[in-house]
């Protein structure tokens, strides 16, 4: 099970899609606010966070 997860920029968890996901998967974020988020993408090879800017 592979698990994404949105933080705010205070380390907060604001959202998170856990299963199995295909390359190029969609996530509706259309109900977050404008602002730096950070997300990290955990599968069975590790986990990766990456800052993102919604406008």
């Amino acid at each position: 099970t592979n698990e994404v997860a949105i933080y705010d920029i205070s380390g907060r968890l604001i959202k998170s899609f856990k299963g199995t996901f295909i390359e190029n998967k969609d996530f509706d974020i259309s109900n977050l606010k404008s602002s730096i988020y950070l997300v990290r993408i955990t599968s069975d090879e590790g986990s990766i966070t990456r800052k993102v800017i919604k406008k």
